[in-house]
């Protein structure tokens, strides 16, 4: 059975060219890469995040690791407070992508390996206001804390609520 895409205005950010291809079997919008961590010395991708977030909005859905989280909170960082930026949160699941040899450092899969329907799903769903308000308190250091890491991802997976059908939309 063909799903159909989910379709949104926002611009989607991921960390890799295999994210973007994966994403793109779920979703019918602009997606852009950070290529890692390289993007924090290219000024001119910073700038069009920059601007695309207070244009139409964000969507920010980087691997659920380490690297991810750093790379979240940098994009937070130098992007405007009156920007839209939706944070999608992809669940910790242990695994290698089948292109790789080996896992991951933290041994779980990244957006390029979860299944569609787990993406799907990911946009189908967004947090509750309670959820935002409690993740607002996470302070970028604690963030990076691997016990508050995973306290933060059951909050946000235990009180996901529907997509408001203006930010998704069916094609």
């Amino acid at each position: 059975m063909i799903m159909e895409k989910i379709k949104t205005d926002k611009v989607i950010i991921v960390e890799g060219k295999y994210d973007k291809i994966k994403l793109s079997n779920v979703v019918d919008a602009t997606i852009l890469t950070t290529d890692g961590f390289s993007l924090f010395n290219n000024r001119e991708k910073c700038a069009l995040i920059r601007r695309l977030a207070k244009k139409c909005g964000i969507v920010i859905l980087t691997d659920s690791d380490s690297a991810g989280f750093v790379i979240r909170n940098k994009l937070k960082g130098f992007i405007d407070n009156d920007s839209e930026i939706i944070n999608l949160y992809a669940p910790q699941i242990v695994g290698k992508e089948a292109r790789k040899n080996k896992a991951s450092k933290d041994g779980i899969l990244g957006i390029e390996g979860i299944e569609n329907e787990t993406i799907r799903s990911l946009f189908e769903r967004r947090a509750s206001p309670q959820v935002k308000e409690k993740m607002s308190k996470i302070t970028p250091k604690q963030t990076f804390m691997p016990s508050v890491f995973r306290v933060a991802m059951t909050v946000v997976q235990s009180e996901i609520e529907s997509v408001l059908k203006t930010s998704f939309r069916w094609a």
